[in-house]
């Protein structure tokens, strides 16, 4: 219930309100005696942090009149809206994916401080070779952002989103795999007969002249893909593996393989896969098919602008090691000094290892660096030996 102070209130009578004469003069919005002089209002208090006893606005109660409240208390791990969020600031501030304190498009932070992603109508460095901003895959740019097809040689298939192209050569089997390798590929794969008929069909040129194929025998006198991949499928003329010629190429008015030696000259065919980007992440990773020991492939990454992968959890680790079923070199190699302790390319001491059984266990009197095998596990090895390898960009 209203007190009856609130209700005059209300009437607009409180002030100064003399009860003898409701006649008098007005005075500050009520009334005096005619007989007295009208006093000047007391000024209002100056506001405070001080309340009357009972609950401040952040619910903490004071004891008595006068007493201030305190400021509020912010949870913890929170901090005062910042004053100076601003993308290019170099800090990751809310509502942002990235800020990497630069107004470059060309790295993995856009200057909108958003992540690099093919379709953006930006070209990252190193991994993308266009971005024209769309998903068609036949305008001579893919939607994984492969020059190809259109204007460009060859066509992209929908399948596997790989781009094949076709090149005259002539160039032994060796030559066309470094060629392929040169281009940021390898020599074409045929798993199955839809991949054998895209190819045979989606080329460009006149299919009357054979190709060489990623395909060359290897261990145990059994033929095997340049990318380690099962070998399922086989396209030889009455299905028999020929007993003669070490190196693959393909009749593409026949559908059918043959056998030749590798040092003949052939046309050939390349094929290239997007580098690989795992959400979340501005690291992206490529597997390269050109056998190199652990310094040649070193160099090779650091002339693409990448280095040799480099693996710091077992999160990273599943992620890379499913890149391809070949073994291939990672950027890991034995310290001079004491040859149980690795460290990587980029300078960091490995701490996170993912090493099979009973490994390392290289004879230390030679350079040991490290490949992930086809059981996904890490293998210390020879420097020297000859193996693909992983790039990665930062």
């Amino acid at each position: 219930m209203r007190s009856w102070t609130s209700l005059l209130g209300l009437l607009g009578l409180n002030g100064c309100l003399n009860w003898d004469s409701l006649y008098g003069v007005p005075c500050n919005g009520g009334f005096v005696n005619r007989s007295e002089d009208c006093q000047s209002p007391e000024p209002p208090p100056e506001p405070s942090g001080a309340v009357d006893s009972g609950a401040c606005p952040n619910g903490h109660q004071v004891e008595q009149a006068g007493e201030d409240c305190p400021p509020p208390v912010l949870p913890p791990d929170s901090s005062p809206p910042s004053t100076t969020a601003k993308c290019g600031n170099g800090q990751v501030d809310e509502r942002e994916e990235c800020d990497d304190g630069n107004a470059d498009d060309g790295d993995a932070c856009l200057n909108t401080c958003t992540m690099a992603r093919c379709g953006d109508g930006q070209v990252r460095r190193v991994i993308e070779e266009c971005d024209d901003g769309n998903a068609v895959d036949s305008d001579g740019c893919s939607n994984r952002c492969l020059a190809c097809g259109g204007a460009n040689s060859g066509f992209v298939w929908l399948e596997n989103e790989h781009c094949y192209t076709v090149h005259d050569g002539p160039l032994n089997w060796n030559a066309a795999s470094a060629a392929c390798g040169d281009l940021g590929g390898h020599l074409t794969t045929t798993f199955n007969s839809l991949e054998l008929d895209a190819v045979t069909q989606g080329l460009p040129g006149v299919p009357t002249r054979p190709i060489w194929l990623g395909l060359r025998r290897g261990a145990g006198n059994l033929f095997a893909w340049v990318t380690g991949e099962e070998l399922r499928n086989t396209f030889w003329p009455g299905q028999a593996a020929p007993k003669d010629g070490a190196c693959v190429t393909l009749d593409r008015k026949l559908n059918e393989w043959a056998a030749e030696d590798c040092d003949s000259v052939h046309a050939y065919s390349c094929e290239r896969e997007a580098w690989t980007a795992f959400d979340g992440a501005t690291n992206a990773y490529q597997v390269f098919y050109q056998l190199k020991s652990f310094p040649e492939a070193k160099a090779a990454c650091e002339r693409r602008g990448a280095h040799l992968a480099t693996v710091f959890d077992k999160n990273e680790h599943g992620a890379v090691a499913l890149l391809t079923q070949s073994s291939f070199w990672i950027g890991a190699e034995a310290a001079t000094v004491n040859p149980k302790v690795f460290s990587w390319v980029t300078g960091e001491t490995v701490v996170y290892e993912n090493f099979a059984f009973a490994e390392p266990n290289e004879d230390q009197t030679n350079d040991t660096c490290v490949i992930i095998g086809n059981d996904e596990a890490w293998h210390d090895r020879g420097c020297g030996e000859l193996h693909a390898y992983a790039c990665e960009v930062d």
